[in-house]
């Protein structure tokens, strides 16, 4: 309803003609909304100030965090962190109201019928690891399930230790369907590091389905490139290919309305115009790719080479009819693609509902590889690794026993959740004798909650490490409240689609509230009940000794503002490491000061490292390629 000014006016003095009939007094009016006054009302205290890492989604964003007195009352960017710095996403903006939600689990529970009962943190641990032993006795524990969310660091490393005292490798972390290009660069560069994207450097960045503007990898840091590439001038160009008006398409230079499942059509229609056109990039495809060209095998068989399979194949009358797109369009985006340098193309996530996701994918960074778009500025790079679990072969990843039924479709990157539903589905030995949720609620995401449900109330002991009362721990037998991150030590590592190394360390900016706990110190806890050895007194102990390994490596420096970071490039270039902390005790403190210590300095160009196949170069002759020889596919 909308009040005039009149209106308002008669509101006014009819309020005060009812309060002076009425004999109540402002006194008294004044004491009834004393405690409504009270309840919105920050304590009074100092200021202060702290540095976190938002854990609401995958970003790891830094944040500072203002308190008043020792109540939390904003958060926001941290400046000196290089993934998002100031900026924070409205998710991460909103962690006050996350961490003081009136549903917010406080104390352990324990279910009893249909309802649900208060206990002791050492009665929940104790009844707890007293099933986890009998099925230890029993043999059993080898079938326990544990699903995470995606684990790093020190977190990983304690809950590995429990599954592996428990006998099992059955720990699915539900990270959801991987990026098309992740799976791409696995098999045509031969590495096991995840991409990054140049977005910033980048004049050209062709999309085909891959959601830049929604949630894609790091938010804040895909919206800081999104930024660079349009602040530049001359200004980058975003042409968007899909089959929706989604937000990315709606911010595009250009929309092209896909037909849903011909993302490899059209990227092998755009490759056509390249290679007709000679568009492509000649240097880096004859001295850096294998399989463009016809070659021969062992035996002496000849090998249709990419190049001949798509100018026989795929003609720009065939990737119309298969796409929906005219000829002319996709003439003029794969001009603009060969001659906007450098030019970047982007897959969708990994679709099992879309049988043609994977064959996409490799299409799609096909036509990185055609305009020399590897490990270049403004193409695909490869994220460094962990400084502190540095791999540098290619990794076959252990598939726990619950999946093994399905180990392909792990391999090939698909949901790990839809694979579970599938699994427990299909278990012929029945359900897992126990299920640890640790901070996760699988039912939310499932594909099928329904059937997922079925099967999780199977399961004898379901034990929810959850900081709310989710859709999950709602079938839990016992549920461990867990501190939030503005509660906890948090490590932080780089997340998806960032280029360079990045480890953050911040302590916990408030006390926890009730008798929460944080899930690392819930799950050494647990290890100390059933007699397990344990790495370390507690999680914050364990963390920052983690940390202290950074100052063995000798290179890299502690996050600061953009002239530190301008600086710090310009002293590694130079080949000159000075560093503002003498030990490792002053690295440390420094970390949780600033926000944590990074490494910005990336080698381009580096093929030993970007390009691990047999040949020692980007193959486009992988065999799920295979499939374009068959004229009946797309």
């Amino acid at each position: 309803m909308k009040l005039s000014r009149r209106g308002f006016v008669k509101f006014s003095a009819g309020s005060a003609a009812g309060l002076g009939l009425s004999q109540l007094s402002l006194k008294v009016l004044s004491d009834i909304t004393v405690p409504m006054t009270e309840m919105i009302t920050p304590p009074k205290g100092p200021e202060s100030f702290s540095n976190t890492f938002c854990q609401l989604c995958p970003g790891g964003c830094g944040v500072k965090v203002r308190k008043i007195g020792s109540r939390v009352v904003r958060v926001q960017g941290n400046p000196n962190n290089p993934v998002n710095r100031t900026g924070l996403c409205p998710i991460g903006v909103s962690a006050p109201q996350y961490l003081y939600h009136p549903e917010r689990l406080r104390f352990p529970m324990k279910r009893e019928g249909q309802s649900w009962t208060r206990i002791s943190w050492e009665q929940g641990l104790q009844e707890i690891s007293s099933q986890l032993g009998t099925l230890m006795e029993r043999r059993e524990s080898g079938r326990v399930l544990a699903l995470s969310h995606p684990l790093t660091g020190t977190m990983k490393s304690i809950t590995e230790d429990l599954m592996r005292a428990l006998g099992s490798n059955n720990l699915v972390e539900l990270s959801g369907p991987s990026d098309g290009l992740d799976l791409a660069v696995r098999l045509m560069q031969g590495v096991d590091e995840r991409p990054a994207y140049d977005l910033s450097e980048s004049q050209y960045i062709l999309s085909i389905g891959c959601e830049v503007l929604e949630g894609w990898n790091s938010p804040v840091w895909s919206m800081r490139g999104f930024s660079g590439l349009r602040g530049r001038r001359p200004r980058g160009r975003l042409t968007y290919a899909g089959p929706r008006e989604s937000v990315t398409a709606s911010k595009s230079d250009s929309w092209i309305r896909l037909r849903p499942g011909s993302e490899a059509a059209f990227a092998l229609g755009i490759a056509y115009v390249l290679i007709s056109e000679r568009l492509y990039d000649f240097d880096f495809v004859a001295t850096r790719c294998f399989g463009f060209e016809d070659w021969r095998t062992e035996g002496g068989e000849l090998v249709s080479g990419f190049r001949r399979t798509v100018l026989e194949r795929y003609p720009l009358n065939r990737a119309s009819e298969l796409t929906g797109v005219s000829p002319e369009v996709i003439l003029r985006v794969a001009r603009e693609f060969g001659s906007m340098r450098p030019a970047l193309a982007l897959a969708p996530p990994i679709d099992s509902v879309t049988p043609n996701s994977i064959l996409g994918a490799l299409c799609i960074h096909s036509l990185n590889a055609l305009v020399g778009s590897i490990d270049r500025k403004g193409g695909v790079l490869l994220q460094y690794p962990d400084p502190l679990e540095a791999r540098d072969e290619f990794v076959d990843r252990e598939v726990p026993d619950v999946l093994a039924d399905f180990k392909e479709r792990v391999h090939i990157g698909e949901d790990p959740l839809q694979t579970l539903e599938l699994a427990l589905q299909n278990q012929e030995s029945g359900p897992p004798p126990a299920l640890l949720l640790l901070e996760t609620d699988p039912l939310f995401d499932a594909y099928d909650s329904e059937a997922l449900r079925s099967g999780l109330e199977q399961i004898p002991l379901v034990v929810s490490l959850s900081s709310f009362l989710n859709n999950t721990s709602q079938l839990a037998n016992y549920i461990l409240p867990t501190s939030t991150f503005l509660e906890s030590w948090v490590e932080q590592s780089a997340p998806y689609g960032v280029p360079f190394s990045y480890q953050g360390l911040a302590e916990p900016a408030l006390e926890p509230i009730g008798e929460t706990r944080s899930c690392g110190d819930i799950l050494l806890s647990l290890e100390q009940v059933l007699g397990l050895p344990v790495a370390g007194e507690d999680y914050g102990s364990l963390v920052r000794g983690r940390m202290i390994e950074l100052y063995n490596l000798r290179r890299g420096a502690v996050a600061g503002t953009v002239f530190d970071q301008l600086w710090h490039q310009l002293m590694e270039e130079s080949g000159w490491w000075a560093p503002t902390y003498e030990s490792s005790d002053e690295l440390v403190e420094q970390m949780m000061n600033r926000g944590g210590w990074w490494d910005s300095f990336y080698s381009y160009e580096d093929w030993s490292r970007c390009l691990r196949t047999p040949s020692g170069k980007f193959q486009f002759n992988v065999e799920e390629l295979a499939a374009l020889q068959d004229p009946a596919s797309p």
